[in-house]
C-alpha cells in the first residue's frame, strides 16, 4: 500500500498494548480493513474479515460491559461484528447508506 488512511482507533482496556485501527485507501475509498497490534503499535497484522469491505473502514465501537464484542463499519454501509476483541469480523446481513460513526449500546 503506497498510502493508508486511518479512520478510527481503539485500545483494548484489559490489554493496553493491543490497538486496533480502521484503515482504507482514502475517503470514501474502494477498499479497507482493520489492523491489530499487540505490541503497542510496533507491528501490525490484518484482522480476519469474512467479507471484504466495500470502502474505507471508518469507525469502530465497543462497550465496557462486554469489551470482547465490537462493531465496525465501512464508509459505504457495511457493518461488522467481532465477538473476540477484534481478531475476527463477520459482516451483518443488513447494509446502510454512508456511516460516519457508531455507538454500541448493550441490551
Amino acid at each position: 500500500i503506497s498510502a493508508c488512511l486511518v479512520g478510527s482507533e481503539m485500545c483494548i482496556r484489559d490489554s493496553p498494548n493491543t490497538v486496533l485501527v480502521c484503515t482504507g485507501d482514502y475517503v470514501p475509498g474502494k477498499t479497507g480493513g482493520i489492523q491489530i497490534s499487540t505490541d503497542a503499535g510496533l507491528t501490525w497484522t490484518p484482522t480476519n474479515m469474512d467479507v471484504e469491505p466495500n470502502s474505507t473502514v471508518y469507525c469502530i465501537a465497543t462497550h465496557k460491559s462486554n469489551p470482547d464484542r465490537m462493531v465496525a463499519a465501512s464508509n459505504y454501509g457495511y457493518v461488522y461484528v467481532s465477538e473476540d476483541a477484534g481478531r475476527n469480523w463477520n459482516k451483518v446481513n443488513r447494509e446502510f447508506g454512508e456511516i460516519r460513526g457508531l455507538c454500541w449500546v448493550p441490551n
